[in-house]
């Protein structure tokens, strides 16, 4: 009778806005993220796990018998659905908060790093505000070790465990060190939640865990609702690992036109793979030397970027532009923060940080010069177009005023990484940087694509991680290192890491059929200005 009622007084648009309020009470620190200000002084409180389980079904069991108006009901609709299913999927088949520390370190981490960047509220109401949430640290460590000990170790896995313990410990020194680096009054109460994270990391330090990383039985599902995808593993893989061959062809052939422009003073391999390391590795000598010069860089890339934009009629950029490129302030010193920080819907004209990876100040000559050659100015200035314009800033800017937040919230991650992958290409077919920007668009097109495959083979086929090594090695030709961080990646951000080249491919093929199909009369700035009009769905709502 109860739902019967609900049934009756629901609409897609009264749901979806429901569920949203319903969403920030479970996870206050998203609520900030998005623009929200009210519940600023709150932390997760997962006391509530069962109330908010039982409440996931009945909003599933509602959904499911609505009837969509038209095309924007269908989008908000499956937006809500999939959400759903997300957080059933990880809160109780998974059963994330009794299997992976992980989920508690990601909450203290995720209640503090927007608070302390942005400045969208006054400094008093955040300072006020992150004093309250560094007093809840305490409850909520508590709460992530009567989960954890209710655990079968055989449940918990070491890949998951040691990750996390590393992290409650750069976050006991955030809270403890830099938050006074902040504002000096929140020195007593950085103390209060510093020392919780250090006991939890002693915790975890202790916590028996012999269990698997990988999905396995679980993975096809995790694979279907993580990147809403209608085709499985099964048959991705293959197409996957004929990418790779033909993306190794095409920079090998591009490689050999541009030897002699790269590296005049060799004569160049005949072998592919011997061609193509010798490229990569040239254009990391390219490289700067200093955050300063680093940062200065990026920054005057960005201006370029806009100027080109707009010459060239690539997309209607949002104006003014708002977004602010720097190095991690001092506070933030020792943590592994870095990336788009976005203006969300609720707050839509504010600010968009751009934190860039620096290395840190303990950092040795040695350890810098590997940082700048793995950043190095090709890279740097390719990867701009992806991060910035007219990918990630303009592709989350104009999510944000767009009057469908439950899309912004739970947007389709296939397509905001495949938008940035996508855009990469684009902006050097237009006329951005030259053969080594190139080189190491290519380069990180092989490695995107290795994620992929690692991805399916370590959770489908049970690939080793020598097998990711080999992968990573011999056919992405790409640097050892690469194999490790791969490995982990694979067990600890499974699917995410498909999405950059799945996405990007999906968008390369709607770009390759408006143009034959429109010829003449194709206009970029018209296809690419559709492919923002409906948000973040997924990219076959735009065929």
């Amino acid at each position: 009778m109860i739902l019967a009622i609900l049934l009756a007084l629901t609409s897609v648009d009264s749901l979806t806005s429901e569920f949203i309020e319903r969403w920030f009470t479970q996870y206050p620190s998203r609520a900030t993220q998005a623009g929200r200000s009210e519940l600023d002084a709150k932390l997760e409180d997962f006391s509530t796990l069962p109330a908010w389980l039982a409440y996931l079904d009945t909003v599933d069991e509602r959904a499911r018998q609505l009837k969509p108006a038209n095309r924007d009901d269908r989008l908000d609709l499956h937006a809500l659905r999939r959400a759903v299913a997300e957080e059933r999927l990880k809160l109780r088949q998974r059963a994330q908060p009794g299997r992976n520390p992980g989920f508690w370190t990601g909450v203290v981490s995720e209640s503090v790093i927007y608070l302390l960047l942005r400045e969208d509220q006054p400094h008093e109401h955040r300072v006020k505000a992150l004093d309250a949430r560094a007093r809840q640290v305490p409850r909520l460590c508590a709460q992530a070790k009567a989960a954890l000990s209710k655990t079968k170790a055989d449940q918990i896995a070491p890949e998951h465990l040691d990750p996390a313990r590393k992290q409650a410990l750069q976050l006991g020194r955030l809270f403890s060190q830099n938050f006074a680096r902040f504002d000096p009054s929140l020195s007593d109460a950085g103390q209060v939640a510093g020392k919780a994270l250090m006991d939890f990391a002693a915790f975890l330090d202790k916590l028996p865990a012999s269990g698997s990383a990988r999905l396995g039985k679980d993975y096809d599902e995790v694979f279907r609702i993580g990147l809403d995808e209608t085709e499985t593993p099964a048959q991705l893989l293959p197409r996957f690992e004929q990418d790779l061959v033909a993306l190794r062809a095409e920079a090998a052939l591009y490689g050999a036109e541009v030897w002699s422009q790269l590296v005049s003073s060799e004569p160049m391999p005949q072998d592919e793979k011997a061609r193509l390391r010798r490229l990569f590795a040239a254009i990391e000598t390219d490289r700067d030397i200093d955050v300063a010069v680093y940062t200065r860089r990026w920054q005057e890339s960005v201006l370029e970027l806009a100027e080109l934009v707009r010459k060239r009629q690539v997309i209607t950029l949002p104006e003014p532009l708002t977004l602010k490129i720097s190095p991690a302030p001092a506070y933030l010193a020792g943590q592994a923060y870095g990336g788009v920080f976005p203006a969300g819907p609720y707050h839509p004209d504010g600010d968009t940080l751009l934190l860039l990876p620096v290395p840190p100040d303990t950092a040795t000559l040695a350890q810098k010069a590997e940082f700048f050659a793995a950043f190095n100015r090709p890279f740097s200035k390719m990867i701009a177009a992806h991060e910035a314009l007219p990918g990630h800033y303009v592709q989350l800017k104009i999510a944000a005023h767009q009057a469908h937040p439950i899309r912004t919230l739970f947007p389709d991650d296939v397509y905001e990484e495949g938008w940035g992958t996508f855009v990469e290409g684009l902006m050097l077919e237009q006329g951005w940087g030259g053969p080594k920007e190139r080189i190491a668009h290519l380069k990180k097109a092989l490695e995107n694509c290795a994620r992929a495959i690692a991805d399916i083979r370590v959770h489908k086929e049970n690939a080793t991680k020598e097998d990711i090594a080999k992968l990573v090695r011999e056919d992405a030709l790409l640097d050892p290192q690469l194999g490790a961080n791969l490995w982990l990646r694979a067990l600890t951000s499974s699917p995410q890491i498909v999405t950059y080249h799945l996405g990007a491919a999906r968008f390369r093929a709607l770009y390759d059929a408006a143009r034959k199909t429109e010829g003449a009369r194709f206009s970029l700035r018209a296809f690419t200005d559709r492919l923002m009009s409906l948000g973040p769905v997924p990219i076959r709502e735009y065929e």
